[in-house]
């Protein structure tokens, strides 16, 4: 397992590399028949940027304890995918909407275990999260943060097998928080997708995701 040692420069640096992959709208949806969903992308933290994560709660019917971003379907009332993430994030978490500075759109990620297409939003938070957050409640018990040199360095990404699955599934190696695995390490590996290591690096090959 690596290190989760802090260095805010790199997570400055790993921030200033996302930025390059986003658009400011949403993705084509391609012909398929999985569901849109939506994921939020939440960057908290100035001095040492993260993603605020959240575990899922144990009573929940799909994926309970499983690490995720706040994020679910997106609904026929939703104006865009940034609609769908910012209510469930309100939902989940208990942040309200004109606290988030939206950034932009990564591709449309297909979970085909699930059946969903998976749009991810990135946006900032820049007030004091941990006063903003409702949590523990029944669909999250827990949130945590992930720090983005570490979420965006595509050298912490091994394939492995996991209980239940033939397949194997991204796993993020890193030892200072619930493990990040699945299709939220297949989401965080979107967002890195062609870009150079985030310490300035770029002796491994781009990730390819496979569906």
């Amino acid at each position: 397992m690596k290190s989760g040692t802090g260095n805010p420069a790199r997570a400055r640096q790993a921030y200033a590399e996302l930025l390059l992959h986003l658009a400011p709208d949403p993705p084509p949806w391609p012909e398929t028949r999985l569901v849109p969903a939506a994921v939020l992308m939440l960057v908290v933290g100035q001095a040492r940027p993260a993603f605020l994560m959240t575990v899922r709660g144990e009573g929940l019917r799909e994926h309970p304890g499983e690490t995720a971003f706040p994020g679910g379907r997106v609904d026929p009332g939703d104006a865009s995918p940034l609609e769908t993430g910012l209510r469930e994030l309100n939902e989940e978490v208990g942040i309200k909407s004109h606290d988030i500075h939206f950034i932009g759109y990564l591709h449309v990620i297909p979970i085909f275990s699930s059946g969903y297409g998976v749009i991810p939003v990135v946006a900032r938070f820049e007030g004091d999260w941990e006063r903003s957050i409702q949590v523990p409640n029944f669909e999250v018990s827990r949130v945590f943060l992930l720090p983005l040199e570490i979420a965006l360095d595509r050298t912490r990404y091994v394939f492995k097998t996991v209980p239940g699955s033939r397949s194997m599934v991204p796993i993020l190696d890193w030892e200072d928080g619930p493990p990040v695995w699945g299709a939220t390490a297949r989401i965080l590996m979107s967002a890195i997708e062609g870009a150079p290591d985030v310490d300035g690096r770029d002796e491994t090959p781009p990730v390819t995701l496979n569906p």
